[in-house]
């Protein structure tokens, strides 16, 4: 949150943090933790400035939630239950760290909260929404909805409401939204499209396409 630690997926399956000490050349920086669970490479990572827990997702298709431990001096990885085949390509929370969302190479979108009754990370696919890869997600600020971006050329506004987790009454730029898994918006482009994020005020969006265009 302070920009005096950072974590870096290592390009094999170890996600390094480093201490800046405030400095922004990385020569200086010093590794403290070498989080190890994944099989294959850790491709994608999200820390969440509230909670202080981070997401990881790697080609073996799975992800953890990492929690630091007093006791330990470490980070310890918590289970995540999720079915999916194929690799993680991205991943992130929502602003409060309550929940996540998940694109996959097998066109699914999962949102993920932690279950108080089973002690464990549980998830939601979002069914039939993209026809190739998810490439990218991305919840807006008050977190109800996501966008999307796909190898199949199209960005997605989808309500992303969990009645247990989403209990505080906020507006999206779509009215009230309490569903879950509905398109609200679809954005066709002739190229597949590589990211996608949202301006703080939750009014605008901004994807990539792979030919090089910017679109709001």
């Amino acid at each position: 949150k302070d920009g005096s630690q950072v974590a870096l997926c290592s390009g094999d399956k170890e996600i390094f943090i480093y201490s800046t000490s405030g400095s922004k050349d990385y020569t200086k920086w010093e590794k403290i933790y070498t989080l190890k669970e994944h099989t294959q490479k850790a491709a994608v990572i999200d820390w969440n400035h509230e909670t202080g827990l981070i997401l990881t997702g790697s080609y073996d298709r799975s992800i953890f939630v990492w929690k630091y431990s007093t006791e330990h001096k470490n980070y310890i990885p918590e289970f995540v239950n999720m079915d999916e085949k194929l690799a993680i390509l991205d991943l992130k929370w929502n602003k409060q760290g309550t929940k996540f969302v998940v694109g996959t190479s097998s066109k699914k979108i999962f949102i993920g909260s932690f279950s108080k009754k089973n002690n464990w990370w549980t998830t939601t696919e979002i069914k039939k929404q993209h026809k190739s890869s998810v490439l990218s997600v991305e919840f807006s600020p008050n977190g109800k909805v996501i966008a999307s971006v796909s190898f199949d050329g199209t960005c997605k506004i989808i309500s992303a409401v969990l009645q247990d987790v989403d209990t505080e009454e906020s507006k999206t730029s779509f009215g009230e939204t309490s569903t879950f898994g509905d398109c609200l918006i679809k954005y066709k482009c002739q190229f597949w499209l590589n990211h996608v994020t949202w301006s703080p005020s939750g009014n605008m969006i901004c994807y990539s396409s792979h030919d090089g265009t910017l679109n709001f």
